[in-house]
């Protein structure tokens, strides 16, 4: 169960903060806040006038984080280094998802070899047998799932290239 936001959260301020711009103890707005003692009637008009602006203020404006010239600048700084690095990374996952795919090929080829040779008895079961083999240990070494992470992978890095291009354009 969530609990219910208190003033002192909703308004950004401190008990004692409120309290000062209240004109009150520390100790009655707290005693205010878990509903054990009641404010003045200035008070309470200070409130409600608060609470109005802070609820005025988020229907015209998202609360943005105030940033420095030097913080937003190496927020930018930041942000143009992963996409650089990202539009690295999707370069070598592209190349590496070429190379495996062009292995496939030679794997369905040879494996199309392979079936020719093994019905044709003339030719020696020796070679057949080698083929064989080391068509086994090239997907076990690339097994047929590692295209479809390679893919995946590629998938989430340009919905990253987005999001950062995005992200700069702001």
């Amino acid at each position: 169960m969530k609990k219910r936001e208190t003033l002192t959260k909703k308004l950004g301020l401190t008990q004692i903060e409120i309290a000062s711009l209240l004109g009150v103890t520390r100790t009655q707005w707290s005693m205010y806040e878990i509903g054990k003692r009641n404010l003045p009637l200035d008070a309470k008009k200070t409130i409600a006038a608060l609470l109005q602006q802070h609820k005025n203020s988020k229907k015209t404006e998202k609360a943005k984080p105030l940033l420095s010239y030097d913080e937003v600048q190496k927020n930018i700084d930041y942000l143009k280094n992963e996409l650089t690095n990202t539009k690295h990374q999707l370069i070598v996952v592209e190349k590496k998802i070429t190379n495996l795919e062009n292995k496939y090929r030679a794997y369905t080829n040879a494996m199309e070899t392979l079936s020719f040779l093994g019905t044709n008895k003339n030719d020696s079961q020796f070679h057949t047998a080698c083929i064989e083999l080391r068509l086994k240990k090239s997907l076990k070494r690339n097994p047929p799932y590692r295209l479809e992470q390679l893919q995946f992978k590629k998938e989430c890095l340009e919905m990253l290239k987005l999001k950062i291009e995005e992200q700069l354009k702001k």
